[in-house]
């Protein structure tokens, strides 16, 4: 049985239309701020980064 994923696929798939802005976000710090504060997301470090990176493969 596997676990849900703490980021959800239609947060996911913002980020990854938010990554996609030129201006988009200068660090994965940025990002986990972002998650916080705009989706209620609370998410370590290496979940962000995980996320970031594999949302450049999808």
């Amino acid at each position: 049985m596997s676990r849900k994923p703490l980021i959800s696929q239609p947060i996911r798939e913002h980020l990854a239309r938010e990554l996609a802005e030129p201006e988009g976000f200068e660090s994965y710090t940025e990002v986990k701020m972002w998650l916080e504060t705009t989706q209620g997301v609370s998410a370590s470090y290496k979940v962000v980064h995980h996320t970031v990176r594999l949302s450049r493969w999808e």
